[in-house]
């Protein structure tokens, strides 16, 4: 093993003299560098990754909307509370990466919909998968409409 694996295993901040390191806390994979030695990287050469790191809420209209996305995680998230728009409410979301193919990038994108983040309990982070809006229906146990998803695994033909 070399010293600089063996420094990256020791410090978790990747604090090794003039090292990089690849982060996978972040949507897209981001260099990690020690602060005091920033000066020493000629960062108009880095390559800027097509990963827009804003997270976009995904409001799907009309019913049978479908996208391929990459799921990343479930996260608390500060939301607009539908019943009053001054107040805010923290609500678990279900976070994905949606590929542009045309324009080469990729979008973060989330939704709060307490079914779609009850599916999202059981899909692999890092896993393909079709998500489709199937539209509101009424919820058996009260007069209230909730969203109504299907969530299928996508396997790449190669």
């Amino acid at each position: 093993m070399s010293n600089l694996e063996k420094a990256n295993q020791k410090s978790p901040a990747n604090t090794a003299a003039g090292s990089t390191k690849k982060s996978s806390t972040n949507f897209a994979e981001a260099s990690i560098l020690d602060p005091t030695r920033i000066l020493e990287h000629d960062l108009d050469k880095a390559e800027v990754l097509p990963v827009n790191q804003i997270p976009e809420y995904w409001t799907p209209d009309p019913a049978g909307e479908a996208k391929v996305l990459l799921f990343i995680g479930v996260r608390s998230q500060e939301l607009q509370d539908i019943n009053d728009p001054e107040k805010t409410v923290t609500k678990d979301c279900a976070f994905f990466l949606e590929p542009n193919m045309e324009k080469k990038s990729i979008k973060v994108i989330y939704n709060g919909s307490t079914m779609l983040v009850s599916a999202a309990n059981f899909m692999a982070s890092n896993g393909l998968y079709s998500v489709k809006y199937l539209g509101k229906r009424r919820n058996k146990n009260n007069a209230f409409m909730s969203d109504n998803w299907e969530v299928n695994p996508v396997k790449i033909q190669e």
